[in-house]
């Protein structure tokens, strides 16, 4: 094996594939990159058993061959150098020789034969979306999804593909986010999947603002994202995602529209005052007023500021953790934010002023009860096994799990 080619050109293909790359593994042999080289096309591939990516570039090439390489290792090395023409040799006993004009460096690989490659299963369906949409897609549910090796359904985004609308939906059990997509059109039947957050996250790296396409093909336990110069391949979460319908109140009769950064900078700053057990902020509304409040029982410290709001409803007093609260104003992107609120421990739907063109963004955050958290139960409801609502009124955490 033996080919050369320019530092910037080969580094900027491992910055599309090496997130699949673990950190920590049992399988040493996941640590590597495989190379293979054909002609003038050099192929990369990572995996870590559960999504594979691979890509390539044109190289000039001089004899084909394989080899599975260090990839952090080989990454650290192309970060150091500067933008210069390199060679690759392939010498016996697995020895990579990376040369350049003031240098040698000698890495060692294994067996190209050793890399393990995912089994993929036959594409029976498949539809085509812009990638600027995909993106905003990803970016408005991924926040959402839960971190719990408990409960995987809730680790991955649901894809909802309908004939003429595609839903994506991340929850974690204390918020929801939920996007729609209606310029969309797919031949297949009405499917529910789940997919790996961390392949939609690499996805997300890869891929433009722009209205070019990307193809999706899917079957009954893979998914793949093709583009021009890469693909990713994942398993589909194999496990049932919970009616999450059940949790949105679209009863919800009261209505605040206040400006988005005002609110979020206000909760940013109040919030430094909460106890960091509970990381409660309290938000009282009555006409046009909005106060924002937090305490620290432990050390007396307290805060509040006053916001003018637009207010229909009965006055109400309702918590949140600050953090999801302000993780979810992040992802309101119009000047004004509107919050539908019904009860202090109902769910809180929170939307855009105004919805983008064939868009319907909607999410949802559950309230705290108010008072010193740490020695309170909590009151609501939540999925039960077979994913159905049920209500629970004295949970041991503060939260409401819907």
């Amino acid at each position: 094996m033996k080919f050369s080619v320019s530092r910037d050109d080969l580094y900027n293909a491992l910055q599309k594939i090496i997130g699949v790359v673990p950190a920590r593994t049992t399988t040493p042999i996941l640590t590597n990159i495989l190379f293979e080289l054909h002609g003038d096309k050099l192929e990369l591939t990572a995996t870590d058993l559960e999504i594979l990516t691979t890509t390539y570039i044109t190289v000039e090439g001089e004899e084909d061959g394989a080899i599975a390489l260090q990839g952090k290792f080989l990454n650290d090395i192309l970060r150091e150098l500067k933008n210069v023409k390199m060679s690759f040799e392939l010498e016996e006993g697995y020895r990579m020789i990376l040369r350049t004009d003031w240098g040698e460096y000698k890495l060692t690989g294994d067996p190209a034969e050793d890399f393990p490659l995912m089994p993929v299963e036959e594409f029976m369906n498949s539809f085509e979306i812009s990638q600027g949409v995909m993106r905003r897609m990803i970016e408005k549910t991924s926040f959402a999804v839960s971190k719990d090796e408990m409960r995987p359904a809730l680790m991955g985004v649901l894809f909802q593909i309908r004939a003429q609308e595609l839903r994506m939906v991340g929850t974690d059990g204390h918020r929801l986010a939920r996007i729609i997509y209606k310029d969309f059109s797919s031949d297949a039947e009405d499917t529910d999947i789940i997919v790996q957050t961390k392949a939609l996250l690499l996805l997300e790296k890869n891929i433009e603002d722009s209205k070019e396409k990307l193809r999706v093909n899917f079957g009954e336990n893979f998914i793949v994202f093709d583009l021009d110069r890469i693909k990713i391949y994942s398993r589909l979460v194999d496990s049932e995602y919970p009616d999450y319908e059940y949790a949105i109140p679209y009863e919800n009769s009261k209505k605040l529209l206040v400006g988005t950064e005002e609110l979020l900078g206000s909760v940013r700053r109040v919030s430094i005052f909460s106890s960091a057990l509970s990381s409660q902020v309290q938000l009282s509304i009555e006409d046009t007023l909005l106060e924002v409040f937090s305490q620290n029982i432990e050390t007396g410290a307290e805060a509040h500021e006053r916001l003018h709001v637009d207010y229909e409803g009965d006055p109400i007093v309702i918590a949140f953790n600050s953090h999801y609260f302000i993780d979810t104003l992040k992802h309101v992107d119009t000047p004004q934010v509107k919050i539908m609120l019904e009860k202090p421990l109902t769910a809180v739907m929170i939307l855009p002023s105004h919805q983008n063109e064939n868009e319907d963004l909607l999410m949802l955050i559950m309230p705290v009860r108010l008072g010193p958290e740490e020695e309170e139960e909590e009151s609501g409801v939540s999925y039960n096994a077979e994913g159905d609502l049920e209500d629970h009124s004295a949970a041991e955490s503060d939260e409401v799990d819907y």
